[in-house]
């Protein structure tokens, strides 16, 4: 075959090559038969196929080709094309009948027709005139569009071996001399390391006799490693791949507590990232090369916090919020940890995530996973294929893993309290749902019941909720401070809002029976007339589209009882009483408060339909200096009945006393003694004597 070498590092970012000849590529040969977990994600991949090719729409610059965007240059136009290659040569390889291989591999290479002569050096520009080589994701792309092709070379014309050779190639070669960066706070380059570091290894992998293959082979071993190291890390004596880490001298992208930040607070998201790593495994397997340590490093501890945050529907908890899409459920990241790292937790997790997604694609007619209003994000729909397929051929090479805990033994070892100091939360997890509260980036609560249909959402600033003077509407942490202890937490904090006019002081604190207590006591520092007034602030998700929800929320309170269908728009509704549960399942019990506001939105907004439940502003709006705004006790129920919270509500009512600005609660079991006479409320809670 035809490949091209550079005649400089220089010239091929810049196109000039010359061609070489070079050993044919070998294309990985499968002896195993797929197991069940294989076949279900080969199922899976089979399915989302026939929407992918329904999507495809022929290109103008060549009739060959087809694309699934608008076929610019950048990330939107070229990523949802190479995202789904992988899932099209799976098929056309494993494919039920010879039909559905032929067509496969047909959408396959109409797709490389688009994406690889809009590369480097083929002779067509995408539709803006560019070309997507050397851009801040495009060794994703490339490494996407190199994997797929890998594993149907033999199937590829010379034209079209030459440009993904070249292209992935010219890819890898950016990162020979580059030094990998490093951030820890806000935007962290732990993803952008990881990603980089796939187009050197395909490259090192795919093309094993090539001049330059030992450097690309160094360079994605460094951009591996440097992708979540911590400070301590950095420095050292501990040996990887041969070396003590401090001589890579690589800097840190995570923190101490193997929290991540990125987009402005800690990204559940992004620590999933380390499936970018894990997954380069079998590329260095069919290559009959030893994968590199570096790609396994710091992914144990980084998984297990993903495990603590995971809801039962294989969906995230977001203690900073969600900027993206909440429908994101891949199996590819558990089944890795499962056959890489022998995680049984890891086993059980696929599971559901394989359940999740088998009832996601079993509502469309076409089998897509996912629903017009579901993603805002034009890749998500192909990072469901790729998933599938990768989740396939992990499977495929080496085996099914692990078996999977029971769902007690999970819930049992993961049950408890962590406090994330670095990440700047706490958190707990115990058999009915989980909690969490933040003062860092994002200052939130959250108390969601375990159920497998996620009932609430990540709002931010849930609880603290929003104070407004006219312009004035920050938040500052003024101080904090968490009592921390192995099944339970408290966290008090003095928070200055409306532009430092109002000072909120609260309480959150979770116990291990799935209890909440959040109390509050808002007063005016100066003078001020308020303009917006939301606290006791909830997001409760109602997607009935959704596979585990199924119906309308069904709200129950003090004055009857709402059925909510989240696909119909109805009028905000102030429901009267001190209580208020939905679906027999979270329950909420307020002191202080005569009555909810419900928002009951059907507009879907960043892929969700986010409803919200807060409690009334106060009755006037301009307060003097010193005086009282509010002052309210809320306690959660989680996995709670109507029934167990109207009675909650009761005895709350009677025995939530504030007396010279001390609120003494008993809690069933529980004592707990907050002082808000001094700024930063002093919180004492302790079991109480029998």
């Amino acid at each position: 075959m035809r490949f091209f070498t550079a005649l400089a590092l220089g010239l091929t970012l810049l196109g000039g090559v010359r061609a070489a000849e070079l050993p044919a590529v070998t294309v990985p040969a499968f002896t195993n038969a797929p197991g069940p977990l294989a076949q279900r994600a080969l199922a899976l991949t089979r399915r989302e196929l026939v929407a992918i090719h329904n999507d495809l729409k022929p290109w103008a610059k060549d009739p060959r080709a087809k694309l699934l965007t608008d076929g610019r240059h950048t990330e939107h136009g070229i990523r949802p094309n190479t995202q789904v290659l992988l899932a099209c040569a799976v098929v056309a390889r494993w494919g039920a009948t010879a039909e559905e291989r032929a067509g496969a591999l047909a959408d396959l290479v109409a797709l490389l027709r688009f994406v690889a002569p809009t590369h480097s050096q083929g002779t067509l520009l995408a539709n803006d005139g560019g070309k997507w080589q050397a851009q801040w994701q495009s060794a994703l792309w490339a490494f996407q569009a190199g994997q797929a092709a890998w594993l149907v070379w033999d199937r590829l014309d010379a034209e079209l071996q030459e440009l993904v050779a070249h292209l992935v190639s010219a890819e890898a070669d950016r990162f020979l001399k580059a030094s990998p960066p490093c951030q820890i706070k806000n935007d962290t380059k732990a993803e952008e390391n990881a990603w980089n570091s796939l187009a050197p290894a395909l490259a090192a992998n795919l093309f094993p006799q090539h001049p330059r293959a030992p450097a690309w082979r160094v360079a994605a071993q460094r951009w591996q490693l440097s992708s979540f190291l911590t400070e301590d890390d950095t420095q050292s004596d501990r040996r990887v791949d041969g070396r003590p880490l401090r001589g890579y001298r690589l800097g840190a992208n995570i923190h101490p507590d193997y929290t991540l930040e990125n987009h402005d607070r800690v990204h559940p998201s992004y620590m999933a990232c380390i499936g970018l790593l894990l997954g380069q495994d079998i590329c260095y397997r069919w290559a009959g090369q030893p994968p590199p340590e570096a790609l396994r490093f710091n992914a144990a501890p980084i998984y297990d916090h993903l495990k603590f945050l995971t809801h039962p529907d294989g969906r995230s908890h977001f203690p900073n919020g969600q900027d993206w899409e909440l429908h994101r459920v891949s199996p590819a990241l558990h089944a890795e940890m499962n056959v890489l790292c022998g995680d049984a937790e890891a086993a059980r997790l696929e599971r559901a995530a394989l359940d999740t997604c088998e009832r996601m694609q079993a509502r469309s007619p076409d089998g897509r996973s996912l629903l017009p209003g579901e993603y805002f994000f034009p890749s998500l729909p192909g990072m469901y294929a790729h998933a599938y397929a990768a989740t396939f051929l992990l499977h495929l090479t080496l085996g099914e893993g692990v078996a999977p805990v029971s769902a007690a033994e999970f819930e049992r070892r993961l049950a408890g309290v962590r406090y994330f100091q670095h990440g700047a939360f706490l958190a707990q997890r115990t058999p009915a749902g989980f909690t969490s509260f933040s003062w860092g980036r994002l200052v939130m609560g959250q108390a969601i019941p375990f159920d497998a249909d996620l009932l609430g959402s990540p709002l931010e600033h849930s609880f603290v909720g929003h104070i407004a003077a006219g312009q004035a509407a920050g938040l500052v942490v003024e101080a904090v401070n968490a009592v921390t202890n192995r099944d339970h937490y408290a966290v008090s904090a003095l928070l200055g809002r409306a532009g430092g006019a109002v000072a909120q002081q609260l309480v959150f604190a979770s116990l291990p029976e799935g209890r909440v207590l959040y109390v509050e006591r808002v007063t005016a520092r100066r003078a001020v007339t308020l303009t917006h007034y939301e606290t006791g602030l909830l997001g409760v998700l109602n997607e009935p589209e959704w596979v585990h929800q199924g119906g309308p929320r069904r709200v129950k309170f003090a004055g009857g009882e709402w059925l909510v269908d989240g696909r119909r728009a109805a009028a905000a509704r102030t429901l009267p009483g001190p209580w208020l549960n939905l679906d027999n399942l979270w329950g909420l019990a307020a002191a202080g408060v005569e009555g909810w506001r419900y928002q009951a939105t059907s507009q879907i907004t960043r892929g969700r339909r986010e409803q919200r439940l807060a409690w009334p502003p106060p009755a006037q709006h301009r307060f003097a200096r010193d005086e009282l705004i509010a002052q309210r006790v809320l306690v959660v129920g989680l996995n709670e009945t109507a029934l167990a919270t109207a009675a909650r509500a009761r005895l709350l009512t009677q025995q939530a006393q504030f007396t010279s600005g001390t609120l003494v609660l008993p809690l069933g079991g529980w004592r707990l003694t907050a002082d808000f006479v001094h700024p930063l409320p002093v919180v004492k809670l302790e079991r109480s004597q029998p």
